[in-house]
């Protein structure tokens, strides 16, 4: 078997193989990952929120959310 970073490099080295760009690309993308919450809004008890997640992350996220709403 192997170790979780061999097995991360020997991912990485397939996906360069198929898409080269795309390691490039994903890296690009985890860097601007953010999320911000905005202010309290006094009237409505309320806080916006926004941000970019992996899309994985998103799907957990939001669940959650829903769970709290």
């Amino acid at each position: 078997p192997l170790s979780d970073y061999k097995l991360a490099q020997a991912i990485d080295a397939w996906v360069d193989k198929i898409d080269p760009g795309g390691l490039r690309r994903t890296r690009a993308a985890a860097r601007s990952r953010d999320v911000q919450i905005g202010g309290r809004d006094e009237e409505s008890g309320t806080s916006p929120m926004w941000g970019r997640l992996f899309s994985a992350d998103a799907a957990i996220l939001d669940r959650r959310l829903k769970q709290m709403a």
